[in-house]
């Protein structure tokens, strides 16, 4: 990795994972409840008559989406990565996210923990001419909120 590399690190306290983030996806949502007032029959035509009623309850869900890459390093290969994420999604604990480039700009969500990802081999090299790196191209959601079993 490259110090100018913008990294995920997604951790729960023993095993951690960095991920070379390409892109980065951070969800919200907030599911209303909309029920549309019915029109008297005498106001029908009358456009500026429609309404709805909007039930807010709050139920907001966070989540992040990271595209990236596990790189081959001297430290650790792509593969060790790859089966230390499926360590941390089978675990029953809450995890923490880390990303985005460094200093000021770097967020956290916590407690979050894996709702769903998948990893493609790439069989080529990645990086620069020479380089010795491989890797896996990853895509994982978590989903901010504590984790019950």
């Amino acid at each position: 990795m490259a110090a100018t590399d913008a990294i995920a690190n997604i951790t729960d306290g023993t095993t951690s994972v960095d991920i070379v983030m390409e892109k980065t996806d951070n969800r919200f949502e907030n599911p209303l409840k909309v029920i549309g007032i019915p029109i008297l029959s005498s106001d029908q035509g009358d456009s500026t008559k429609i309404q709805s009623l909007i039930i807010n309850l709050l139920r907001i869900k966070e989540t992040v989406v990271i595209n990236g890459i596990l790189l081959d390093e001297t430290s650790e290969s792509a593969i060790v990565k790859k089966n230390n994420i499926r360590t941390l999604a089978s675990k029953a604990g809450n995890l923490t996210l880390t990303w985005g480039a460094s200093g000021a700009n770097r967020q956290t969500l916590s407690p979050c923990d894996i709702q769903k990802w998948f990893v493609t081999e790439i069989p080529k090299r990645i990086g620069d001419e020479g380089s010795t790196n491989r890797g896996w191209k990853i895509q994982i959601e978590l989903v901010k909120g504590i984790k019950k079993v």
